[in-house]
């Protein structure tokens, strides 16, 4: 998809977001981040939609009405009435630029407001570099599983970028990951 059909379609996706909300201010101070804009440069259905918001305020009354079939404390999910899948974040909040500045992979770092602001780099999306953020290694295990789903898709990583994911790794601190992933082995 070209930018114009991008925001169309996400254009259309906050129109159900606001329709299944009670409250619309909270979506106002959100955006769409993430895989999801990547999926759609490659004219790709996501398998989700993850909204970002700016704070905890726009996050619970972004809430205000929505029935959710799984909450945890990184997101709540729920499905939307066309199928689609909707992940609310309340892991990291911020502006569109904090939160996609924290992501591990370079081709993730989109966004899309709903005042039709969409920030996204359709050429380097297309070239399926896999491109590691060096500095945003939060969750070392999430990173690892998702370089390895993006290589599945056809990502390539350069090995300059896998030495750098592999030096992050090296020095994270083994008791935070076994924390992170509830201490399983």
């Amino acid at each position: 998809m070209n930018k114009l059909q991008i925001i169309d379609h996400l254009n259309g996706v906050y129109i159900e977001l606001m329709a299944a909300s009670l409250s619309k201010g909270g979506l106002r101070r959100s955006c769409i981040a993430g895989g999801a804009l990547a999926s759609l440069v490659f004219d790709e259905e996501p398998k989700d939609f993850d909204v970002w918001f700016e704070d905890e305020a726009a996050f619970a009354d972004a809430c205000l009405g929505v029935t959710f079939k799984k909450e945890t404390r990184y997101a709540h999910t729920f499905t939307l009435p066309s199928g689609r899948i909707i992940q609310y974040v309340k892991s990291r909040l911020g502006s569109p630029e904090k939160i996609v500045g924290g992501f591990d992979f370079r081709h993730t770092q989109s966004y899309y407001k709903p005042s039709g602001e969409l920030l996204i780099d359709e050429k380097f999306i297309l070239s399926k570099e896999l491109s590691f953020v060096r500095g945003n290694l939060t969750h070392p295990v999430n990173t690892v599983q998702r370089a390895m789903k993006f290589a599945k898709r056809g990502y390539r990583m350069s090995q300059p970028n896998l030495i750098d994911m592999i030096v992050e790794l090296r020095a994270a601190d083994f008791e935070l990951i076994r924390k992170d992933t509830g201490g399983s082995r």
